[in-house]
């Protein structure tokens, strides 16, 4: 066998590993898994989340028992997209619209500030993103589709309860990237601003991240074939959306939170949202780990998003 052959033979089997591995790679992180899904029956397994805490049960468990009416749209792309939607005691036409985090939900999110957000006069709009929960779908796009469900839900709202409606938009973690991105999808005006939690710069970005934190590889070219995949099987690219540059052309004033201890989204990708410009302000929580700001110092969180909000 000739050198040049020999050399043919190993190229092709390293690109066929490398394409075995990012196939496997794309199923870990975009396939839907009800078994990572912590309400996939709608309903979240309370008792997981016992070992964070009697408050985080306790919240959880009022936020099961509000009054919820179940509402249902489509997706540009067919899926049948579930939420709750729970009316302030207030007569307003204030809502806010949040967006949940990758493998997670509504009631594990936002179960902690659900009970001030309707007493402050919001009705809340809770979907189940698209893979969760009740909600459609067979991958997690990391917000490069989530961004038009978001818009989907905000032109929802407005043709339910009127075109007065004045809409925020509120996400934690993948959603706080999703309801960034929206902003590329032309929004509707009744869109007044964002409240973004431990949100990633891409989704590129965040999966190099995880690819190297995770799995103790170079995220390149690994990348690379785990995106072949995306846009073969789900229709999406990794390079399609980007939070950074949502915010450099975004004309919504923006709030980021980050705490400065978060292994799963680094701080430095709040910071590069910052920096990208636009009308952004960033409050960080010191010593915080990932979607724990408001459990970690709920009453500077509370005051930082409400007065945000009345700006």
């Amino acid at each position: 066998m000739n050198l040049f052959l020999t050399f043919a033979i190993i190229v092709i089997s390293i690109g066929i590993a490398f394409l075995i591995a990012g196939y496997f790679t794309f199923l870990h992180a975009c396939r839907r898994n009800p078994l990572r899904d912590p309400a996939h029956k709608g309903v979240v397994d309370i008792e997981g989340y016992a070992r964070k805490g009697e408050e985080a049960v306790a919240a959880i468990r009022k936020y099961e028992s509000l009054e919820k009416e179940t509402v249902c749209i489509t997706s540009r792309d067919g899926l049948r997209l579930v939420g709750s939607y729970i009316q302030s005691p207030q007569k307003t036409n204030k809502l806010i619209i949040a967006l949940h985090g990758y493998h997670s939900c509504a009631a594990a999110d936002f179960s902690l500030i659900c009970e001030d957000i309707l007493g402050h006069g919001y009705s809340l709009l809770l979907p189940d993103q698209r893979s969760h929960g009740r909600s459609e779908g067979k991958y997690i796009c990391f917000g490069a589709l989530e961004r038009y469900d978001c818009k989907a839900w905000c032109e929802y709202a407005i043709g339910r309860f009127g075109e007065d409606t004045e809409i925020y938009l509120y996400g934690i973690s993948m959603g706080a990237s999703s309801v960034i991105m929206s902003t590329e999808t032309n929004l509707p005006e009744n869109v007044r601003a964002i409240i973004a939690d431990c949100g990633f710069s891409s989704p590129w970005e965040v999966i190099k991240h995880r690819i190297k934190a995770r799995y103790k590889l170079p995220p390149v070219p690994l990348i690379y074939f785990m995106n072949y995949w995306s846009r073969l099987l789900a229709g999406f690219d990794f390079r399609e959306a980007s939070t950074v540059d949502a915010i450099k052309s975004a004309k919504l004033p923006i709030l980021l939170i980050h705490g400065t201890d978060d292994a799963t989204v680094p701080v430095e990708m709040s910071y590069k949202n910052h920096a990208a410009g636009g009308n952004t302000a960033l409050s960080i929580y010191n010593g915080v780990h990932h979607t724990r700001a408001c459990s970690s110092d709920f009453e500077r969180y509370t005051k930082d998003f409400f007065e945000f909000l009345k700006r």
